[in-house]
């Protein structure tokens, strides 16, 4: 089982990041016929991959979303609209002071800095 495991994490680690080398291959391609029609390809392919609300339940009054970010939830027109209050959905156990928060660049590199670049 501990072999099973180990050879499916690794093939999982091999695949992460294929799709993003891919695009980045697409996007490196000369411009011409044959790379346009290879992006259009990429890009209907995304999409359909996408999932997207049925049109039946949103109606036309949000089909779209508006540039202040009102009107993006159907039961509250106003969550997420700027410059309104932001409330998190759970509340921390423990509000740390200003001064015991972590360096933002350590945050950074531990969370969201790749360990190599395409």
């Amino acid at each position: 089982m501990a072999v099973r495991l180990s050879i499916s994490d690794s093939i999982q680690a091999n695949m992460i990041f294929q799709l993003e080398y891919g695009l980045t291959l697409l996007s490196r391609l000369p411009k011409d016929n044959f790379s346009s029609e290879l992006e259009q390809k990429a890009i209907g392919l995304l999409y359909r991959d996408l999932p997207h609300p049925p049109s039946t339940q949103m109606g036309p009054k949000y089909q779209f979303r508006s540039a202040d970010g009102s009107g993006n939830s159907p039961f509250d027109a106003e969550m997420g609209k700027a410059f309104s209050p932001y409330s998190r959905s759970c509340t921390s156990a423990r509000v740390l002071p200003i001064n015991e928060l972590p360096d933002p660049g350590l945050v950074f590199d531990c969370l969201i800095k790749r360990d190599k670049v395409c």
